[in-house]
This record gives structure tokens, C-alpha cells and sequence, in this order.
């Protein structure tokens, strides 16, 4: 599968995607989009657990990967072992939420990617990757429907 990446940027009260290739510098590229309007977005971490509750509720999407911004290794080993839970148990998507909510709030360990997959609602696999810097890495076939269900949630959780 090939993937695609796309940036995340907010014009007016608006998030847009934009394609980012690869073979052009990333500040270059960054650039380019502020003189048209553009305005890059972080994605911080509360945000990203709004992701993982709505993409696994409404669009049937699990986390299969969520990478930290630090190193801690036996936080990443209670993670993995909640999202391994996860892919037996779908409830467990609370206990994971509840983990992150309070690292979110209680310390400095922020969430800087975090992986779904599933399968879309043409029956196409997708394979997510959304970054805390607004990157989003999703495979060719399912660029749209991602595009789809990510701007919402982003909108909402960016503009209120």
C-alpha cells in the first residue's frame, strides 16, 4: 500500500489538508502554504484522545500504536498492553482514554502519533497515522474518507 502524507492547516475558521511530497524541503513546503493563507496547527494531546474516542465509536477504527514525546518505557508497556487489549476487547478503549486523559492533564508527557486502522465504510482498508505537528500519513486508497473524518473532529476541538 502506498501512503500519502498530508498537513493539517487552519484558514479563517476553516482546517484544510494539504498533500505534502516529500521530495520538497519541509520548511520550504511550510513556507509556500503561510504565503497563501495558510496557518500550521498543533494537535495537542487531549485532542488526539477525542480522536481515539470518536474514530473507535462512530468509524469502527482501532489504535494498534501511540508514540510518546518521551521516552518512558514503562508507560509505553502498560499502553501497549491496553491497546493489545483492545484488539480482543473494544471496551478497553476507556481504560486507554482514561490513561491518556491523565497524562494529558497531570504531566508533561505529551502524545506525538498516534496509528488506527479499519476499514472504511466501502469496505477499503485504512491505515491512520496522525502526528502532533498536523501531519497525517494515511494509505492512497483512503486519503479521502480520512480527510473526511479527521477536518470535524479538529474543527471542533481547534474553534470550539
Amino acid at each position: 500500500m502506498k501512503n500519502i502524507k498530508l498537513k493539517l492547516f487552519q484558514i479563517c475558521s476553516k482546517i484544510e489538508t494539504v498533500v505534502y511530497d516529500e521530495t520538497v524541503e519541509y520548511y520550504a513546503f511550510l513556507e509556500e502554504q503561510y504565503c497563501k493563507g495558510y496557518r500550521q496547527i498543533i494537535i495537542p494531546s487531549i485532542l488526539m484522545v477525542k480522536m481515539i474516542k470518536e474514530f473507535s465509536a462512530i468509524y469502527n477504527l482501532k489504535v494498534y500504536n501511540i508514540e510518546f514525546t518521551e521516552d518512558d518505557e514503562e508507560l509505553l508497556e502498560e499502553v501497549n498492553q491496553l491497546i493489545f487489549s483492545i484488539q480482543n476487547n473494544p471496551t478497553y478503549v476507556c481504560l486507554l482514554t482514561d490513561k491518556l486523559e491523565f497524562l494529558s492533564n497531570d504531566s508533561s508527557i505529551d502524545i506525538k502519533r498516534i496509528s488506527f486502522k479499519g476499514v472504511t465504510k466501502d469496505s477499503s482498508q485504512i491505515d491512520l497515522k496522525i502526528q502532533s505537528n498536523g501531519i497525517v500519513i494515511v494509505n492512497e486508497g483512503a486519503a479521502e474518507y480520512a480527510k473526511a473524518i479527521i477536518k470535524p473532529i479538529v474543527e471542533r476541538g481547534i474553534f470550539g
